[in-house]
């Protein structure tokens, strides 16, 4: 019998925070899962423990050259049974009875194809730092002034992620926010009112280059929408202020938001 829930990871040299993120998800109210990890090329201590599981439940893939983050979840999503999609950053933590609750709301909202989380943000030592929330009612105006939804919260209806063609590979660093702009132009998404993952926040991994590709990856996603999912043209108004942040010098941001 297939397992109801696919929780997939990607895992890039995160040895350091590994052990909790999979312990969360093992340790689930919800037992009727499998853990897809995909290590994408790692050079710290992450092989070594993923090595250490002996789970049934846990399938470990591993790349020799990095993919990124859309082509990994790609590839464990081609590999993965359940009928729902659930995300997992390898840093995070999820509340015990996070898919067990994501699980009820989507099929209790068989309209409703992917629903994200709250979550407490939390620092590199674990430690409390506020909190996260987005709005449960998610339109297409919402989509595209800004991504809604927090990646590793998302649980995902299996057949509307095939329907899209999964994550887009050109798009890495905004992979997801270019999948839920696809899904958003055909099916309801939405957010559940409560908090069921702790998210790690790491200033010093944060880089630059890093935002700016982002940045970049965004407006693209935003585009692609308006020309090919049927977004009106109206909501083109909302290209302007990614354009401008993205224009911003960048010693001007690194002076505002301390960025190395």
């Amino acid at each position: 019998m297939n397992p109801k829930i696919s929780v997939i990871m990607s895992v890039y040299n995160q040895g350091q925070y590994l052990s909790q993120a999979i312990d969360s998800i093992l340790s689930q109210t919800w037992t009727n899962f499998e853990f897809l990890i995909i290590d994408d090329a790692s050079t710290d201590s992450t092989p070594q423990t993923l090595n250490r599981y002996r789970d049934r439940r846990i399938s470990v893939f591993t790349h020799r050259r990095q993919a990124g983050l859309a082509g990994s979840l790609n590839q464990v999503i081609k590999k993965s049974r359940g009928e729902y999609i659930a995300r997992m950053d390898a840093d995070d933590i999820a509340r015990p009875n996070r898919l067990k609750l994501q699980l009820h709301f989507l099929e209790s909202h068989p309209a409703v194809v992917a629903c994200g989380t709250g979550v407490d943000l939390i620092n590199t030592q674990g430690r409390k730092t506020g909190r996260k929330t987005y709005p449960q009612r998610i339109t297409k105006s919402l989509l595209m002034r800004y991504n809604p939804i927090i990646h590793p919260t998302v649980m995902i209806c299996r057949s509307a992620v095939a329907a899209m063609g999964n994550y887009d590979i050109n798009l890495n660093g905004a992979e997801d926010y270019d999948l839920w702009l696809r899904l958003g132009s055909q099916y309801q998404l939405t957010n559940i009112n409560k908090i069921l993952l702790a998210y790690r926040v790491n200033p010093k991994g944060i880089s630059w280059n890093n935002l700016k590709h982002t940045e970049l990856q965004a407006i693209k996603a935003r585009i692609i929408a308006l020309i090919r999912y049927n977004y009106p043209l109206w909501q083109s108004i909302f290209l302007i202020k990614p354009i401008l942040s993205y224009l911003i010098p960048s010693w001007i941001k690194k002076l505002l938001f301390n960025i190395k």
